[in-house]
């Protein structure tokens, strides 16, 4: 019965995961992204960027992800009391992992509470509402990554192998590499986020090909500004610096930015410095093309599009709803 347990509550948990990854796909960006803001700036950067059927489809999984939260803590608290796993150890690692994920989905219910009530209507003026929702998915995620480790650990210790009879040794190493492998993958793939634009990055223009392109455009149709770090959205991971010229050719960078994926280069008609900013002038902004380099870069400029209707150009991150930089032009 104990076993029948266990494996119902993994079984039920790894079937809602899997399918509200499914279900949640098409929101860009993620739900990730927004469950780690802190500030209703960054929150509704994010909640603003998504289309009404996007924000409709989020709130409408936060009622079943209960589901998924209870069925987690049940597994965590089962695997830690009604197996032999931490058994060989000390009693109190056996009491703090059964209380692990049952402490991580509370956690996610707090969590799931304030994005309902968050989403409903705008509420910028609880920024410690924002924060606290912010803490709430953090903690939740860190007892996920702590409770693998103790599984983890415990099942490599010599005591708990002993203790373990071959069948329920096969059985939880499989639940525990399952859940090691899962939580490396997710890892791998944030770190990927962020290193693959590097990675896969082409060649930067060099100093002199930034200048060539600034000379073969006419000085009088030709637009000079300055990224700067200190811009109030701008941090230690989102900045840029450096001398930023504007023309009907091209836009070019002779300086440098934060490496980051998905990056998009704005002109807009007002200067901003923060993401709520963005948001609220967006759809008076023209995006003109990718940033693809992050040691200076050169973006052409559509036909389409005229500089001078326009005064500040900016740099943004599309998949994370995150401001980099902007310079005023004109």
């Amino acid at each position: 019965m104990r076993a029948h347990a266990l494996h119902l509550a993994a079984g039920l948990a790894a079937v809602l995961l899997a399918a509200f990854a499914v279900y949640l796909a098409p929101l860009e960006p993620g739900a990730l992204a927004l469950q780690l803001t802190f500030t209703p700036r960054a929150f509704g950067a994010i909640v603003h960027v998504w289309p009404p059927e996007h924000l409709a489809r989020y709130r409408a999984h936060l009622p079943a992800d209960m589901l998924l939260l209870g069925a987690y803590g049940a597994f965590g608290w089962l695997l830690a009391t009604r197996t032999a796993l931490f058994a060989g150890g000390p009693p109190a690692r056996r009491r703090i992992a059964a209380a692990v994920l049952p402490l991580a989905a509370a956690w996610d219910a707090l969590e799931n509470v304030l994005h309902w009530w968050l989403t409903a209507s705008p509420r910028f003026g609880l920024p410690a509402v924002y924060a606290l929702a912010g803490t709430a998915a953090a903690a939740k995620w860190a007892l996920v990554i702590a409770f693998a480790v103790l599984a983890a650990h415990a099942l490599l210790g010599a005591r708990a192998a002993a203790c373990l009879t071959p069948e329920r040794a096969a059985m939880v190493k499989t639940l525990v590499l399952v859940a090691t492998h899962v939580l490396a993958l997710a890892a791998g793939f944030a770190l990927g986020v962020y290193t693959l634009p590097i990675l896969i990055a082409p060649a930067a223009p060099t100093a002199a090909e930034v200048a060539a392109e600034v000379a073969a455009q006419p000085q009088e149709r030709r637009f000079t500004g300055t990224f700067r770090r200190e811009l109030k959205d701008s941090d230690a991971l989102h900045w840029g610096e450096g001398t930023v010229t504007v023309g009907r050719r091209s836009v070019t960078l002779a300086g440098d930015l934060a490496p980051g994926p998905d990056y998009k280069l704005y002109l807009s008609p007002q200067f901003v410095e923060t993401e709520a900013d963005f948001v609220r002038l967006k759809p008076q902004m023209v995006r003109v093309g990718d940033v693809k380099t992050f040691r200076n870069f050169v973006v052409p400029v559509p036909d389409s599009v005229d500089p001078a209707r326009y005064t500040t150009v900016i740099v943004w991150c599309e998949s994370f709803g995150q401001f980099i930089t902007a310079a005023r032009y004109r």
